[in-house]
C-alpha cells in the first residue's frame, strides 16, 4: 500500500499577547520559554506536548512550564490573547485566526511534516 500526502507541511509558531510580553521579555531563544508562564497542551489523559524546535541539522524539544493545561486549541489561544503566556500554536495557509489578533510573534518557528494516508 502507498502512502498519499493529504496535507501540507504545517508551521508551528509561539505566540503572545502583547500585554504578556510587555510585562515578560520575548525570548530570544527556546531555552528561554522555560522562565515564561507558558500554556500546555495536553494530546491525551498522559501525555503533555513537548515544544519543538528545529535549526539547521539540530533538533531540540523542550517540557515547558505553566500555570494552564488545556486540550482544547481554540481554548489555547483565547488563554493567550487574554495574557495567560505563549502558546505553541500550528499556522495554516491562511491564518486569520492568528493573524486578525493582536499577537506578538516569537521569532523562531518550526516547520511540521503533513499527514499521510
Amino acid at each position: 500500500m502507498a502512502a498519499v500526502r493529504v496535507s501540507r507541511d504545517l508551521r508551528a509558531a509561539i505566540v503572545g499577547s502583547p500585554a504578556y510580553f510587555e510585562s515578560h521579555p520575548k525570548p530570544a531563544s527556546p531555552r528561554e520559554l522555560l522562565s515564561h508562564r507558558c500554556i500546555n497542551f495536553r494530546h491525551r489523559p498522559d501525555e503533555v506536548y513537548r515544544w519543538e524546535f528545529d535549526k539547521g541539522k539540530r533538533s531540540l524539544a523542550i517540557a515547558v512550564n505553566g500555570p494552564l493545561i488545556v486540550d482544547d486549541a481554540e481554548l489555547s489561544l483565547r488563554a493567550a490573547l487574554d495574557g495567560a503566556g505563549p502558546v505553541s500554536v500550528m499556522i495554516r495557509t491562511p491564518r486569520p485566526r492568528v493573524d486578525s489578533a493582536p499577537f506578538a510573534l516569537v521569532p523562531y518557528s518550526v516547520t511540521c511534516s503533513g499527514s499521510n494516508s
